[in-house]
């Protein structure tokens, strides 16, 4: 059995309203790369009639900032094949790699482009 994950706001436990409440990524940083992404609702309408959708990136377990908030869809660029669970309470869909990819996310438009590195 693994040892518990040491880490101030770790993926599976934090509350929806810690994650929404991270920092903010600018909007075209697209250099910094992340060992899991979490995605959840906003719960608000894009002018597309969709839902927006807030990605989050996380390092070593725990939520760092939200690289994109408000987008409709995400486009993804994937060079294997990710895992996905949901993370509670928050319930957020957690996306993480067994093979150690490392992913980014692009431009924070009313589009996003995620991008799964091998």
């Amino acid at each position: 059995m693994s040892e518990p994950i040491d880490c101030p706001l770790c993926v599976n436990g934090a509350k929806r309203d810690e994650l929404m409440s991270l920092p903010v990524r600018k909007w075209d940083d697209v250099n910094k790369v992340y060992d899991s992404l979490m995605v959840l609702a906003d719960g608000r309408k894009h002018a597309s009639g969709w839902g927006m959708i807030v990605i989050i990136g996380c390092i070593d377990q725990e939520p760092v900032e939200i690289t994109v908030a408000g987008v409709d869809n995400i486009r993804c660029h994937f060079n294997q094949q990710p895992k996905m669970d949901c993370a509670l309470p928050s319930r957020a869909m957690h996306f993480w790699c067994r093979n150690k990819g490392k992913y980014r996310v692009g431009l924070a438009l009313s589009s996003a482009d995620v991008y799964l590195d091998a």
